[in-house]
C-alpha cells in the first residue's frame, strides 16, 4: 500500500476518534442558544448535547425541539451540573405520511429576579446514523415571544425552519377565555396554553388535530392571576400564515350567538357558575337534526355532568324544542367555570342560538310562592328561568298562561338536570295550550328552578303563577283539602278551653252536692 494511502486512512481514523470523543453520549459539550445567534439549528449528531440560554426577568422563554428521521429525547435542566432536571419530552418522527410532533418547554421568567441560565439537551441514547433535529429558542427580548392582549387578534407566520411561535398574555383567575387559532386550509398547526415550566404534556390546555385546515380553540379559566404563554406549533415543518385571537367569555357576553358551520362538528362555549346560584344554559338550533349538548365541569372534559340530545326543526311543518342544562351552584363557595359543547353530524349549514342565565343579574330571577310573574320573550330568547325556595312539607301548583298562537313549555327541577330529567314538566304542541304542574311535592326543602322555554323561538308574553296548595303537619306533603294548619290549631285550642270549662263546672256541681 502506498504511503499516501496510509496517511489518508490515518487521517480518517483520527477524524473518527475525534468525533467519537467529542460526541460521546456522556458528553457535556455546551452550545450557546442565545437570541443573538441563529434560532434554527439543523445539526447532524448522534448524542446528547447541552445548549445554554438565558431567560430575562419578566419575560417568557420557549425552547423547542423537532426530530429528523428518528425519535428524539429532549430535556430541560436548571443548573450547570445538569443535576436538576426540570422536564422531559419524547419527540417522534416516522415518514412523510405519518404524524410528527414538536416538543417544547416554557419557562416563566415573570417570577425571576435576575437573568437566569437554563440548559436544554437534545439527542438520543441509542445513536442513529444521520439523525438530525431542529432546536429553536424564543424569548421576550427580541427573538420571538410576543405580547398579546385579551381582545386582540394578531397575524403570525412560519418560515421554513420555524417550529414554534409563542405569545405572552396576562390573564385573570375570575375570567374565562377563548383562544382561537385560524389555520390555513392545507396546514395542521396546533395550539397550547402554558404556565411556569411546562411542556405540551403538562400544558393547561391544548387543541391539535391531524386534519388539514382544522382550526384550533382552547376555552378555559386559569388558576391564578398572572402571565401565561400561548404556544403555536408547526408539526409538519411547513411555511404558512395564521391568525390568533383571545377573548374573554362568560355571561357578560351577548347571550344570543349565531354560528354558521358549513362542515358540522363541535363548538365549545364557556360560562361562569356563580357561587350559591343556579346557572342555566339553553340551546336552540337552526336547520339541523339531532345535535347533542353536553355540560362539562373541567377543561379536559373528563367530568361529564349532563348530556341531552335535542331534535330541532328540519322544516316549517316539523316540531322543534329547546334543550337546556342546569347547574346547581348553591353549594359552591367560589365561582366555577363550566363548559358546554354543541355537536352535530350535519354537513349542511348549521346555525344555533345559545343563551346563558344565572343568578348574578343576567336572567335568573328570584320569586316566591304566591307570586304572579308577567314574563315575555323577544325573538332572540330561548328560555326564562326563575329561582324559588320550596318546602318539602307543602304541595304547589304552577301554572303558565300561554298566548293563543304560542307553544311555551314549563319545567321545574333541582340540582343538575335537563328537560328530560326535570322533576316535573308540562309541554304541548298545540298553540295556545296553557301549561300546568299540579300538586308538585318537593323531594326536599331548598332551592328549585322553574324554566319556561320558547321552542318556536317567537316573541310573546305569558303569565306564571305559583300557589301553595296544601300543607301537611306530618311532613309527607299531603293534607286535608281546604284546611289550613293554623285554623286546625285554633280549633283544637278552643275545644280544649271548652273542655276545661266543662270539667270545672262539673267539679263545682259535685262539691255543691257534697256540701
Amino acid at each position: 500500500m502506498k504511503k499516501q494511502q496510509y496517511k489518508f486512512i490515518l487521517f480518517i481514523a483520527l477524524i473518527g476518534l475525534f468525533t467519537l470523543s467529542s460526541n460521546s453520549i456522556y458528553s457535556t459539550a455546551q452550545t450557546s442558544l442565545d437570541d443573538d445567534s441563529s434560532l434554527y439549528h439543523q445539526i447532524v449528531d448522534y448524542d446528547p448535547n447541552y445548549y445554554s440560554f438565558n431567560v430575562t426577568p419578566g419575560k417568557y422563554a420557549v425552547v423547542s425541539f423537532r426530530s429528523g428521521d428518528a425519535s428524539l429525547d429532549g430535556y430541560l435542566f436548571g443548573d450547570l451540573g445538569y443535576t436538576i432536571q426540570l422536564g422531559e419530552t419524547y419527540i417522534h418522527y416516522f415518514t412523510e405520511i405519518d404524524w410528527r410532533e414538536v416538543g417544547f418547554f416554557t419557562i416563566d421568567g415573570t417570577d425571576l429576579s435576575e437573568v437566569t441560565t437554563y440548559y436544554a439537551r437534545a439527542g438520543q441514547e441509542s445513536p442513529t446514523l444521520g439523525n438530525y433535529y431542529w432546536i429553536e429558542l424564543e424569548n421576550g427580548e427580541s427573538s420571538g415571544v410576543q405580547s398579546i392582549n385579551v381582545g386582540e387578534q394578531l397575524g403570525g407566520s412560519f418560515s421554513l425552519g420555524e417550529v414554534i411561535d409563542s405569545y405572552q398574555v396576562y390573564l385573570h383567575s375570575n375570567k374565562t377565555y377563548s383562544i382561537e387559532l385560524d389555520v390555513p386550509s392545507d396546514k395542521t398547526f396546533d395550539l397550547y396554553l402554558c404556565k411556569g415550566i411546562s411542556d405540551e404534556d403538562s400544558s393547561l390546555g391544548e387543541s391539535r388535530s391531524n386534519s388539514l385546515g382544522a382550526d384550533e380553540s382552547i376555552v378555559r379559566s386559569v388558576p391564578a392571576d398572572g402571565y401565561y404563554c400561548i404556544v403555536v406549533t408547526n408539526p409538519d415543518y411547513t411555511t404558512g400564515s395564521y391568525n390568533i385571537k383571545i377573548n374573554e367569555l362568560g355571561d357578560d357576553n351577548p347571550k344570543y350567538s349565531t354560528t354558521y358551520d358549513s362542515n358540522g362538528g363541535l363548538t365549545t362555549y364557556a360560562a361562569i357558575a356563580r357561587a350559591n346560584k343556579y346557572c342555566i344554559i339553553g340551546v336552540r338550533g337552526g336547520p339541523s337534526w339531532g345535535p347533542t349538548i353536553i355540560l362539562y365541569e373541567d377543561l379536559g372534559h373528563t367530568i361529564e355532568l349532563l348530556s341531552t340530545s335535542a331534535q330541532y326543526r328540519d322544516s316549517e311543518i316539523m316540531w322543534d324544542e329547546v334543550a337546556f342544562l342546569t347547574f346547581d351552584a348553591t353549594n359552591l363557595i367560589q365561582d366555577k367555570a363550566l363548559f358546554v359543547q354543541f355537536t352535530t353530524s350535519s354537513v349542511n349549514y348549521v346555525y344555533h342560538w345559545i343563551e346563558i342565565e344565572n343568578g348574578d343579574g343576567t336572567g335568573l330571577q328570584e320569586i316566591s310562592p304566591g307570586d304572579t310573574v308577567n314574563g315575555g320573550f323577544t325573538s332572540n330568547e330561548v328560555f326564562d328561568s326563575y329561582l324559588i325556595s320550596l318546602e318539602s312539607t307543602k304541595s304547589y301548583n304552577i301554572s303558565l298562561t300561554v298566548p293563543v298562537d304560542k307553544t311555551f313549555d314549563l319545567f321545574i327541577g333541582h340540582g343538575i338536570f335537563s328537560e328530560t330529567s326535570a322533576d316535573a314538566s308540562s309541554h304541548s304542541d298545540s298553540p295556545g295550550a296553557n301549561e300546568e304542574i299540579s300538586s308538585f311535592n318537593p323531594a326536599y326543602t331548598g332551592d328549585y328552578v322553574i324554566i319556561v322555554s320558547n321552542p318556536d323561538y317567537s316573541s310573546g308574553n305569558y303569565v306564571l303563577e305559583i300557589s301553595t296548595e296544601v300543607e301537611d303537619g306530618d311532613g309527607n306533603g299531603a293534607g286535608i283539602p281546604g284546611y289550613n294548619i293554623s285554623i286546625l290549631i285554633s280549633f283544637a285550642f278552643v275545644f280544649c278551653m271548652f273542655s276545661i270549662g266543662l270539667i270545672r263546672k262539673k267539679l263545682k256541681l259535685v262539691n255543691f252536692i257534697n256540701d
